[in-house]
């Protein structure tokens, strides 16, 4: 079975009430500073290494700002991964919001 036969799962997380503003370097020095940000990328980093986790990073804008980031995670279907979310601290306090979708991988 290959990657692109198992259940993927996109995440899209997008700026929310509190997410930080300010030059490209503020909003990534106040982002790191967050425990919320801390604790969000822990968890990221359990779920890959159980192999959760195809691919994720953060995304910016044309002016480098920080902008949210994506998530494709595989294995897992779409309740599982809206209750991982839903559990997230930086979604949970209003930093930023997600969306979470199917995801069918056609090339890779």
């Amino acid at each position: 079975m290959s990657d692109l036969d198992l259940p993927h799962v996109l995440v899209i997380y997008e700026p929310a009430e509190r997410y930080p503003c300010g030059t490209p370097t503020q909003v990534a020095q106040a982002l790191a500073a967050m425990p919320e940000m801390a604790v969000h990328m822990a968890r990221l980093g359990e779920a890959a290494a159980r192999g959760e986790i195809l691919l994720g990073g953060p995304a910016s804008g044309r002016d480098g700002r920080p902008q949210g980031g994506m998530v494709v995670f595989r294995g897992l279907d779409l309740a599982a991964v809206a209750a991982f979310v839903a559990d997230d601290p930086v979604v949970r306090e209003g930093i930023e919001r997600a969306r979470v979708c199917r995801f069918e991988p056609v090339l890779g």
